[in-house]
């Protein structure tokens, strides 16, 4: 410990020393300079919980402007965006920066080296035993690689002027050109709204996108909710609707990543995939599971958007406004609290009427029955209410009432000892409402329900968005049962 803290003084004396020597932080490039994108790949430094870490990411973009041989990489250290550049100079195959450099206020570049590895927790100074400088390859392809050693003893970190290390830093960098091009809309195509329905990873989600048709070239704009103006293209042939996947759908402002359209199947990323295209209806049914993210490196992301299920259909006027039924996908029971709300259900309501065509969620409305008995939201379980609500408004939320996803809501429920479950939606248009079928779910089955719902008269299928299908195959469908009573009940089944 004695060591290592008196090489971090000595080493603060001779950046301090250095430091004022740095040039001034560089913004900007020359006007004339070449500017390539990359995808940045490598080990980068963060903080969690208090502890310093390296995560391994890929697919971040970076960037690069060449002036000559002077090399101007922005944000090298791609987690902190500060907006500056370091420069180095490109002698052959070989880039090479020198540092110090300044990177914003009391901030530099520097090459680091790990002095110690105490309990966990990497502690890195300037290195004063070799040049502090690092050096990249450049391969034929143009891929720039690092040549230091990958095992976290060396990295590219920042230092305050004093030599003390600011805990952010990266090693075994890749930069990899990129050059995909968003998909641009011709000019003087004629564009209509589209519904596209999915299901995501708990619940249905259904938003309105804008489409065109360019000959048999079909634009859609909007697949991706993350990136709601990028476009995609596909191309109709023999009634199939072929789109190439790694379609760039620009960078995710969440987290940066540069997003991709991909099919895949059974968890492998396919070079294309197909929506079945109706000529009559106009409709178009992906085969495949579709998927905004990264690349490869998608099975650990939960957080890219993956489509199950799609779907784009063509907004007609509506002339019936009754919403397809609403479907409980849970119902969870905590029987050692009993009468303290701890109970809840899992909803995914619907956004459709019962021909698919979407509704404004404005005027959607909905309700859950206990044991067929409207189940009323107490001000005093529900605290951001006023007064009781038994018809809840698509968008309320609370505490208690949470959106989980798209559609999807969780909805505590303060009583006990229930055996059904039910919800029911209504589509209010001025004076008139629309009620939808009621879904139920029982704890004890179905056939012991209301002993006087009477016999069957009429059973259908619908998909996960309430969509009547005539002739159902393989897949997960909602099987809705009208009894001669006029009592409505649903169920998921899987057809196989």
């Amino acid at each position: 410990m004695k060591k290592t803290s008196t090489l971090v003084a000595v080493l603060g004396l001779a950046l301090a020393s250095t430091a004022t020597a740095a040039a001034e932080i560089v913004t900007t490039v020359p006007a004339d300079a070449v500017v390539q994108e990359y995808n940045y790949a490598g080990w980068l430094f963060t903080t969690f919980w208090g502890s310093d870490f390296p995560v391994e990411e890929s697919m971040l973009p970076s960037q690069i402007a060449y002036d000559g041989n002077t090399v101007y990489w922005l944000n090298p250290i791609v987690n902190q965006t500060y907006g500056s550049y370091i420069v180095g100079e490109k002698e052959g195959s070989t880039i090479t920066f020198k540092f110090p450099q300044q990177a914003s206020s009391g901030l530099y570049y520097n090459r680091m080296v790990n002095t110690s590895l105490i309990e966990g927790k990497f502690d890195y100074a300037v290195d004063t035993e070799a040049p502090n400088e690092l050096k990249f390859n450049v391969d034929e392809d143009g891929v720039i690689s690092w040549t230091e050693t990958d095992d976290k003893s060396v990295i590219l970190g920042y230092s305050t002027a004093s030599g003390a290390w600011s805990k952010d830093g990266a090693y075994a960098i890749e930069l990899t050109p990129f050059n995909n091009k968003m998909t641009e809309l011709p000019a003087g195509i004629e564009l209509s709204d589209y519904i596209l329905n999915y299901t995501g990873e708990a619940s249905g989600y259904t938003r309105t996108i804008k489409c065109g048709f360019d000959g048999n070239d079909f634009y859609a704009q909007g697949l991706c909710a993350m990136l709601p103006d990028a476009w995609a293209k596909g191309t109709i042939v023999d009634g199939i609707l072929k789109m190439e996947s790694e379609q760039y759908m620009g960078v995710d402002p969440r987290l940066g990543y540069r997003l991709m359209l991909w099919g895949i199947y059974e968890n492998v990323l396919l070079p294309s995939f197909n929506l079945i295209y109706d000529s009559e209806k106009g409709t178009f049914t992906a085969e495949n599971t579709l998927l905004f993210c990264p690349g490869e490196r998608y099975k650990g992301m939960l957080s890219f958007e993956r489509m199950e299920g799609l779907t784009i259909t063509p907004i007609k006027e509506i002339e019936d406004f009754t919403p397809a039924a609403p479907i409980i996908t849970d119902v969870v029971i905590y029987p050692n609290f009993p009468n303290q709300g701890w109970d809840y259900i899992d909803v995914t309501l619907s956004t459709v009427n019962v021909e698919g065509q979407m509704l404004d969620t404005k005027n959607i409305y909905y309700r859950v029955f206990l044991d067929g008995e409207p189940y009323i939201l107490d001000p005093d379980d529900f605290e951001d209410l006023d007064e009781p609500m038994e018809w809840i408004p698509y968008d309320f939320t609370c505490y208690d009432l949470e959106n989980t996803g798209g559609s999807g809501r969780s909805i505590s429920i303060y009583s006990s000892d229930h055996d059904a479950y039910s919800i029911q939606e209504k589509y209010v248009d001025g004076d008139k409402e629309y009620l939808s079928a009621i879904s139920t779910w029982s704890l004890s089955g179905v056939e012991e329900i209301a002993s006087d719902k009477g016999s069957v008269a009429q059973e259908f299928y619908t998909d996960l968005a309430g969509r009547r299908i005539e002739t159902p195959e393989r897949g997960l469908y909602i099987k809705t049962t009208v009894y001669t009573s006029g009592r409505t009940e649903t169920a998921k089944v899987v057809l196989r």
